[in-house]
């Protein structure tokens, strides 16, 4: 039967000498103040309405339209991000990803042209857009203070929208909704999601809750030892009987 697990964020730290995460470089109206982290020659720009710089081709971050059907990132919202500098904190070697999917912003993420391709495959097989990448111009080692290895970087932006709930063995917290008309509803734990609606399936946002689920179809095609991901599993209902 087909397995499932919840791509968790959360606890993305317990990665020791690799990436915790990555940020993207900005100063000023940012949610946090960062600017330390910046290398020297890095654009000193504000970041005036952080959440409205976000949007996708059928809406706002928060819309109900994005939230709940493929979204892809517009062309002005690319180029922003690509003004920016990636940071990474990580041991002075090439990076295959850095997380983390379910982080804000949603869905953003950062991959080697190894992981792009395996990506891509993955969604040519589901006959379905699973991610819409573009290229990293600058990134940057916060441990070592200098540019990361390797390369070239994309931005990886998961596309797959989808709702595999168990409703019946699920209990879920209340609801909130956001002026922009997104309903989010997260559950108590991890869930429980039904096998036929995760057969066929690789990864995918979910339309509730908002976080980042795969399935075996997926973590299979990784390569062998990567780091930087980590999977918590998912109780599956079989009702493919």
């Amino acid at each position: 039967m087909v397995k499932c697990y919840w791509i968790n964020q959360d606890v993305q730290a317990k990665f020791s000498g690799y990436p915790t995460g990555y940020r993207l470089g900005y100063t000023n109206e940012g949610p946090i103040e960062d600017s330390h982290y910046l290398p020297k020659d890095a654009p000193r720009e504000g970041m005036e309405g952080y959440e409205k710089r976000f949007q996708f081709d059928n809406g706002g971050l928060y819309s109900r339209e994005v939230w709940e059907k493929p979204s892809r990132l517009t062309d002005a919202t690319k180029a922003w991000l690509q003004s920016l500098w990636v940071r990474i904190k990580a041991d002075d070697k090439p990076i295959p990803y850095a997380g983390d999917w379910g982080a804000f912003p949603m869905d953003l993420t950062v991959v080697s042209e190894e992981i792009k391709t395996i990506f891509e495959e993955l969604g040519r097989e589901a006959g379905e857009t699973l991610f819409d990448f573009f290229p990293v111009q600058k990134y940057w080692n916060d441990t070592v203070q200098k540019t990361v290895p390797g390369g070239p970087y994309f931005y990886c932006c998961l596309v797959a929208r989808h709702d595999a709930w168990d409703y019946e063995n699920t209990k879920f917290k209340r609801a909130t909704e956001r002026p922009e008309g997104a309903i989010i509803q997260r559950p108590f734990g991890t869930g429980q999601k039904l096998a036929s609606h995760c057969a066929g399936k690789t990864i995918w946002r979910d339309k509730r809750s908002g976080n980042v689920y795969c399935t075996d179809a997926f973590t299979s095609r990784l390569p062998k030892g990567m780091r930087g991901m980590y999977l918590m599993d998912v109780k599956v209902t079989n009702d493919l009987n």
